[in-house]
């Protein structure tokens, strides 16, 4: 009876079974899950029996919809759940992009789920040589509500709108540095990688995702076996492979639904390939009587390298937390409001760029283990500050040159270009410079870089949240065109020691740097993107303010730019919003008659692309450095200048003057 309540509770058909079980065994074993994990993994202890308590399962073989909801693409056809169906494109009755997802009828009515298994198959096959993009399982209190579908990450759009559950995502295809990248990290894919509230945890390279061939649209069926025990460690088991082996997890029990996106890319001729999946079955076991884990940070592989342990617990009652840190047991900080105990520990001083760290909490009788790893974040000597007293600190924003081109240059759409063009390498300036009125020096002043060529909202500030799009100064140019523009912001940051992450948003490409004289080849490069949006972390050695640069260029089409800070609360700032608490200053120029030093504007081989990370040593590469000092320069035939060496002996540059004589 209670069976037949439930299916008719939720007016299931009659292939799909859902109904209330006990906590399962182990099949073959015959002991329960739970002990299975206290002999075989030492990532988790397993937590109390009150943590769990009989749960539900879902059965179908979509031999009709079992109930959930279809977004986007997907459909249910011929016993077949597709979440697209490249047919559809092949005949001309849906184009690309062609994301779609399913979202299951609740399972618990409500109760957090501690722990599940989901068994089904999957379909990749069709589409493309290179299958795309993949699809995720998610477990989620936010799916249920969603209008758009979310895909291969759990997410409905590019990089951004994460869901905060958990997401399990099989991406088929690495994506290019600077796209937002519903799934992964440029390098992740072809992959398996896991999500906690929106935060990457973890990554694993796997190969074997596609199941059928190219230009097929038969499918072909494997097994997926996914696995989460109240411990928070995970199986994930891929047509035989097991690609996830008690792994641990910072998990906390979610109430929600359960369900399947995937997504393909974007273009005209863009890769593609079908997510088809049949035979599900998804078994729950739900929170009982005790404390439960309501919340447990810092999440993921790209930390802050301020980070705190933070863990929040209901009912926890009389009972005591303990933390370890690295095996070693710490002294955590303790505050209980009404039910909720929040436990948190603050390692001293900053963790280290790419540091791995352990953290074991213990509370009422139930123990988690969770892992993190710092970002590899550059730091930035203090010897990159301007020098005391020479900033002008009554003045606010950025210094900014726009220059536009008459019809696009022949070398395309690069930072050279863009460089070249700042010049006047390239031809002659036709952006307007009456409208706003630029400077004597051709330069405008902005308090704030939030931009778009027309005016229109674009990137993640906009007129809603308070931050309507300003235009471009100077576009549309002279000959009333908004392309082939190359633009350069200045400014001087006022920063404390610690750590920053600074954003932008750009169309098309950008550069941003930092140092003594950020135009110089030596300085830290932050971000360098042809397109979309990026983040940089940064572990600043000492109070100060420090000179930035960002050079930008756009071909045709769009063209916007936007900088920002993320707090370590993972809220975005623009650059120089005085008006919004935490904030960053930026101050225009230096004073009146301060003279800047000489910079080297050219390095042949280059400087190294990547940022120098914890090497704040600096390395000469440069086998012919042009120093560029006002109207004067000076060619270096050896490695050369203050604080640098080769990869030997401190070198002493020899220098040739050429240009205009001193």
């Amino acid at each position: 009876m209670k069976t037949k309540l439930l299916v008719s509770l939720f007016s299931l058909p009659r292939r799909t079974l859902l109904e209330r079980t006990p906590l399962k065994r182990d099949q073959g074993r015959g002991e329960p899950g739970h002990v299975r994990r206290l002999k075989s993994g030492a990532m988790a202890v397993c937590l109390a029996a009150v943590w769990s308590a009989a749960g539900g399962s879902l059965t179908t073989d979509f031999s009709t919809d079992p109930g959930g909801t279809l977004l986007g693409k997907a459909k249910v056809d011929n016993g077949i759940l597709k979440l697209q169906d490249l047919q559809e494109l092949i005949d001309g009755t849906s184009s690309l992009p062609m994301f779609g997802s399913y979202v299951f009828p609740t399972i618990d009515a409500g109760q957090k789920v501690a722990s599940f298994t989901a068994d089904f198959k999957v379909s990749i096959h069709g589409g493309t040589e290179t299958p795309a993009q993949g699809f995720s399982f998610v477990l989620a209190s936010d799916i249920a509500s969603l209008t758009d579908p979310f895909r291969e990450g759990g997410a409905t759009g590019e990089g951004s709108g994460f869901s905060q559950g958990l997401i399990v995502s099989f991406d088929t295809v690495d994506n290019l540095p600077g796209f937002g990248a519903n799934g992964n990290d440029p390098g992740d894919a072809p992959g398996i990688i896991v999500r906690i509230g929106g935060q990457r945890v973890a990554a694993k390279r796997f190969t074997g995702l596609r199941t059928g061939p190219p230009n097929d649209q038969t499918p072909v069926f494997v097994p997926v076996h996914i696995q989460l025990d109240a411990d928070g460690t995970l199986d994930v088991v891929y047509n035989g492979t097991k690609v996830y082996d008690n792994f641990g997890i910072p998990y906390a029990p979610i109430a929600g639904n359960f369900g399947l996106g995937a997504g393909t890319a974007e273009l005209t001729a863009a890769i593609r390939a079908n997510h088809w999946f049949d035979d599900m079955t998804i078994t729950t076991t739900t929170v009982g009587a005790g404390p439960v884990l309501l919340s447990a940070l810092p999440l993921g592989t790209s930390v802050r390298p301020d980070a705190i342990v933070e863990v929040e617990v209901d009912n926890l009652g009389g009972a005591t937390a303990q933390v370890q840190f690295d095996s070693q047991t710490v002294q955590p900080q303790t505050n209980t409001v009404g039910t909720v105990t929040t436990v948190t520990y603050d390692p001293p001083g900053s963790l280290a760029p790419g540091s791995t760290h352990n953290v074991t909490v213990t509370y009422g009788g139930n123990t988690l283990t969770w892992s993190f790893t710092v970002l590899n974040a550059t730091i930035i000597p203090v010897s990159f500050a301007a020098a005391s007293n020479t900033v002008d600190t009554a003045t606010t924003g950025f210094k900014v040159r726009v220059h536009q081109l008459a019809s696009a240059a022949a070398s395309g759409n690069t930072f050279q270009r863009a460089e070249d063009q700042l010049a006047g390498k390239l031809g002659p300036n036709v952006a307007d410079l009456t409208s706003p009125p630029a400077n004597p020096d051709g330069s405008f002043d902005l308090d704030l870089i939030n931009m778009e060529q027309t005016g229109s909202e674009a990137g993640l500030f906009n007129a809603t949240e308070g931050h309507a799009d300003s235009l471009i100064p100077g576009i549309p140019g002279t000959t009333v065109s908004d392309d082939n523009i190359a633009m350069e912001v200045r400014g001087y940051l006022e920063l404390a020691k610690g750590v920053y992450t600074f954003g932008l948003v750009s169309d098309d490409n950008a550069r941003l740097t930092i140092g003594p004289d950020p135009r110089d080849a030596t300085a830290a490069r932050l971000i360098d993107i042809t397109i979309g949006t990026a983040t940089s972390t940064v572990l600043v050695d000492g109070d100060g303010i420090y000179p930035f640069r960002v050079v930008w260029g756009e071909g045709t089409g769009g063209a916007n730019l936007e900088l920002w800070t993320v707090t370590a609360a993972g809220t975005r700032i623009l650059l120089n919003d005085r008006v919004t608490a935490g904030h960053v200053k930026v101050y225009r120029q230096l004073k009146a008659g301060i003279q800047t030093p000489p910079y080297v504007s050219l390095a042949k081989p280059a400087w190294p692309s990547s940022s120098m990370g914890s090497n704040t040593a600096r390395t000469c590469w440069a086998t012919a450095t042009r120093w560029t000092d006002g109207l004067r320069c000076r060619r270096s035939f050896s490695c050369s200048g203050t604080g640098m060496t080769t990869n030997g002996p401190t070198a002493t540059s020899t220098r040739s003057r050429y240009g205009r004589a001193q």
